[in-house]
């Protein structure tokens, strides 16, 4: 049989849980939120050091956006092999048939549609390489994007341009000596332009490749999510707080 014996120091040891701290060695849950953290971290960003200025890219952040560059050169460099791969026999064929002003007028055409088409891919490939410089996570994910239908493009336009290659030699081939020399000459040199044209494909297929792996390396993404949380950092600096260093 025990006998429970009051303890003078504390004669009421119910009641000290009652509008008091809580007992020695119990976790105080009053100061809690409602996500479980301390009320005073709940609006908060916590960090070891406080992103205080942007984000420096390394040396594979910088080898894509060079990358992204290049690509924007390469398609300038293709939409002016493209033009004259398309129009060398086109207007050979129109001035044949209906003179030399509506070959003119074809010409311009196809001019005034590669330069639109051309000033369409260099500017989204620059916007893309500005921002993504400037560390938008957007940017990395648009030229990521880009990269994988560039690839996928070049992969099948290059496939026919080899198409037309052999299709070019072919005709060329089975050409007799009594067609017209024009004709025979506008072919050759568009056979040139194609055959450029099938390499240009490859080596923007390659590029495309090798930008899309850049843009989802682990430097690549640590470098736009630093940069965001710098641009957080400067809107509400209020927002973060940093942890106090350790001692040992």
């Amino acid at each position: 049989m025990s006998h429970d014996f009051p303890n003078p120091q504390n004669p009421h040891p119910q009641a000290q849980h009652h509008g008091g701290a809580a007992p020695h060695g119990a976790a105080d849950l009053s100061a809690l939120g409602p996500h479980g953290t301390p009320e005073h971290y709940e609006t908060h960003q916590v960090y070891e050091h406080l992103p205080t200025e942007p984000s420096r890219p390394s040396a594979q952040v910088r080898l894509g956006i060079k990358l992204i560059y290049a690509h924007a050169v390469l398609i300038v460099v293709h939409g002016v092999v493209s033009f004259y791969r398309d129009t060398i026999p086109t207007s050979t064929t129109v001035y044949a048939q209906h003179g030399a002003a509506a070959m003119d007028v074809t010409i311009g055409k196809i001019a005034v549609l590669y330069a639109v088409i051309t000033l369409v891919l260099v500017a989204t490939n620059i916007l893309v390489g500005v921002f993504y410089s400037r560390g938008y996570t957007w940017a990395r994910i648009t030229a990521a994007v880009l990269a994988i239908l560039g690839a996928m493009n070049n992969l099948l336009l290059g496939l026919l341009t080899l198409i037309g290659v052999f299709e070019l030699f072919a005709a060329l081939s089975r050409a007799s000596d009594s067609a017209d020399p024009g004709y025979i000459e506008a072919y050759r040199y568009a056979t040139i332009f194609v055959v450029a044209s099938a390499v240009l494909y490859l080596v923007g297929l390659l590029l495309c490749i090798i930008i899309a792996v850049y843009m989802f390396k682990p430097q690549a993404a640590a470098f736009t999510t630093n940069w965001g949380m710098w641009r957080a950092y400067q809107k509400n600096p209020s927002m973060y707080v940093q942890i106090p260093p350790a001692h040992f």
